[in-house]
């Protein structure tokens, strides 16, 4: 009902304003159907201003708003402009909130060919969300890791990194494993989902599942998006995973499509375990994202060393950490390469995905057209969207799969679009060659049918987050909405929204700002004489304008609480946290970032390190122990020393040289019982790095003296 008196409403402010004009005979492009949106912000007003790209085919623009978790507009415009008017100042905002505004843009123009062609009244649309210093985002939420099973053991290592990362940028972390299924099977299917409904029901803080490795892919539904009727049937369908309260309703019962010509694995008929649905009324409550290189022989190169499944996902799980500890640097800008154009048809404007959401994310003057491999192979951009007619391995313009295999693609976040190669389960499929290619791209999606939205990631979402809205999304945001004598109250001209065939190839924890802000150097924690938790630290490099947050976790993985009600600007902060075992204490540096969505407070990733508390107080006859490790030895950068203490006593740690002469003091302080970690980060006490060699940590304890060498490497 809302949708009609949207529509109705829409139509007849049209047709009162500009039922004389006329159509534009400019060719259309697929860019017309974009609005490209700028934000600049205010913030002694407050306010924010959104700016958009003249286009000439305009005939009016209409401005929406709404808090980022509300799922309605405004119910009416907040602005109605003319053609003329490319900006808009919002005065009702408050600093922290974050926001989020559609522009609609009205255009005439002649649909269809010269010889049976009707004036149309269209609009396009475009998307932001903006705010000011809006409020920082302690945690992700939890990711379910579900691993291949017979990849947990060679990417050990990388796993493990993994973890480390995921916690370090505020997300908790679970884990399970999985049978490795190779060909379709529906009963493996249906065992991995009870697996991560099991997990969930055990942490219902899981929001997000990364499938890694060759993980049992659903398939489900009657459709063929990509509208050739060879292609109808059962498609690849990762967001069953992600649906909790809903998936009772995929049933195996009344579908039954078997079309000649069609591969075998779009076959879909009553109980072969492929599921009836093709679109869900209910929302998928998980977001997925599937990093799976199984099949793709097309980059197994000698020459490298990736010549296999499991050495491509430890190269992608390589450039992945790279690219989260800011060791991968790429220009923020995209590239549009659009072999399709919008004529004659309007829902080929499939593009106007890519402009769309690259303005909104980088600004308008940063996307511009260009062909995908001659432009990224020799300089880089941070988005890219490429279409074409397609095959399964690629799209025409654009590129195929071998040329990914042997061309870098300097870009992290893609957008492919084409016939055939969204059904993804395919053999070098194109879709997963992104993830496959060198040296830096990340994630895929096929965006086109449905049209995806990813403007959330500008203030800091999880590309998750967008891929699960862009899922769930049935009118919320629209690609287009056309008026012609056959829709007269207009209709969303869109093929593929909320269909069960969208998925997001790739990592679905990545965020843009991971590593944005500098971490803090030399993180302590101890228990002083009165049992409370002191924790101190060193500021990061380039510290202007820093504030700390503190967390406290009791599970090394799970969510890190913020315990600080204020931001704390000295370097030291005391807890007094009552409890038995072993607590893990964070800090993370906090620095306004503004971009082209306005400003917020980005975080640092974690700096965690841990203390093991008791509640009662230890006799004084207990015996002494002091459980110290010492680590990494040889070290390079930091240093590490964790001790106990078991009863109240006077601790001194020092750094002597191989004569016996001082280097540095690192503690000399009374400590109640406990376990302890001291950072230090190889500097004598003018703060001077020490040169490579052999030093020792002499800790002086209830009147014991403690000696460990340690091997300083550069």
């Amino acid at each position: 009902m809302k949708r009609a008196l949207l529509f109705i409403f829409i139509a007849s402010l049209l047709a009162s304003a500009y039922s004389y004009a006329q159509p534009d005979p400019r060719f259309l492009r697929s860019s017309d159907f974009a609005v490209l949106i700028n934000v600049e912000i205010d913030e002694q007003t407050p306010s924010i201003t959104l700016k958009w790209k003249h286009n000439e085919l305009a005939k009016g623009y209409f401005v929406y708003k709404k808090l980022v978790k509300d799922i309605f507009w405004s119910a009416t415009p907040i602005a109605t402009l003319d053609s003329n008017i490319t900006e808009y100042t919002d005065n009702a905002v408050q600093i922290g909130v974050e926001y989020e505004y559609e522009v609609r843009m009205l255009f005439l123009v002649s649909i269809g060919s010269n010889d049976n062609s009707q004036v149309g009244q269209m609009m396009g649309f475009g998307y932001a969300c903006a705010g000011i210093n809006i409020t920082a985002k302690h945690d992700h939420g939890t990711v379910l890791l579900v691993v291949d099973e017979t990849m947990a053991t060679p990417l050990e290592i990388e796993i493990q990194r993994l973890k480390e990362d995921l916690r370090g940028e505020g997300w908790g972390v679970e884990m399970i494993t999985v049978a490795r299924t190779e060909a379709f099977n529906g009963d493996a299917v249906v065992a991995t989902k009870n697996q991560i409904l099991a997990a969930y029901t055990a942490n219902p803080a899981i929001n997000t599942i990364y499938l890694l490795g060759r993980i049992a892919v659903p398939y489900s539904g009657d459709l063929a998006p990509d509208a050739h009727g060879d292609h109808r049937g059962a498609w690849p369908a990762d967001f069953y995973y992600g649906y909790l309260s809903g998936h009772k309703w995929f049933t195996d019962e009344s579908v039954n499509v078997v079309v000649e010509g069609q591969r075998e694995a779009n076959k879909n008929v009553p109980g072969d375990g492929k599921f009836d649905i093709t679109e869900l009324a209910i929302p998928a409550e998980l977001a997925v994202g599937r990093v799976d290189l199984y099949d793709m022989p097309l980059f197994h190169n000698e020459e490298t060393g990736i010549t296999n499944e499991t050495e491509l996902l430890r190269n992608y799980l390589n450039k992945n950490h790279l690219y989260r500890t800011g060791q991968l640097l790429l220009d923020k800008k995209g590239i549009i390469d659009d072999n399709f154009g919008a004529n004659p048809g309007i829902e080929t404007s499939f593009s106007s995905s890519g402009w769309r959401n690259i303005a909104s994310l980088l600004g308008y003057e940063n996307v511009s057209a260009s062909d995908w491999f001659t432009t990224l192979s020799t300089s880089s951009a941070l988005w890219a969207y490429g279409c074409g007619g397609g095959s399964y391995i690629s799209a025409g313009g654009v590129g195929n799969s071998t040329q990914f295999s042997n061309t870098p693609v300097n870009s992290v976040y893609t957008m492919l679009f084409g016939s055939y190669f969204g059904d993804w389960d395919y053999k070098n499929n194109l879709l997963r060659a992104p993830l496959a290619s060198n040296p830096s791209a990340l994630t895929c999606s096929w965006s086109g049918r449905p049209h995806w939205y990813y403007h959330h990631m500008g203030t800091n979402h999880s590309i998750g987050y967008s891929a699960l809205l862009s899922h769930n999304n049935k009118n919320l945001y629209k690609p287009s909405i056309v008026w012609t004598s056959q829709y007269p109250n207009g209709v969303i001209y869109a093929i593929g929204m909320k269909q069960i065939h969208s998925a997001l190839m790739g990592d679905p924890t990545l965020t843009m700002y991971s590593n944005e802000v500098p971490k803090v150097q030399n993180l302590s924690v101890i228990v002083d004489e009165n049992e409370k938790q002191v924790i101190t630290w060193d500021a990061p490099e380039n510290s202007d304008n820093i504030r700390y947050e503190i967390y406290r976790s009791t599970s090394k993985y799970g969510i890190y609480q913020k315990i600080n009600t204020t931001p704390v600007t000295d370097l030291t902060y005391t807890d007094n946290f009552n409890y038995n075992g072993e607590v893990y204490y964070s800090v993370r540096a906090s620095r306004v970032i503004t971009n082209n969505s306005g400003s917020f407070w980005a975080l640092s990733l974690h700096n965690v390190t841990s203390v093991t508390l008791v509640s009662t107080s230890v006799d004084d006859e207990i015996a002494d122990n002091l459980d110290l490790k010492i680590y990494p030895n040889p070290v390079s950068e930091v240093l590490n020393i964790k001790f106990t203490t078991e009863k109240l006593c006077d601790v001194k740690i020092e750094v002597t040289d191989v004569f016996g002469s001082l280097i540095n003091t690192l503690l000399d302080k009374r400590l109640s019982s406990g376990t302890h970690s001291i950072s230090w980060d190889i500097k004598n006490k003018s703060n001077q790095a020490l040169q490579q060699g052999i030093y020792f940590v002499k800790i002086i304890k209830s009147g014991k003296v403690y000696i460990e060498k340690i091997n300083v490497i550069k």
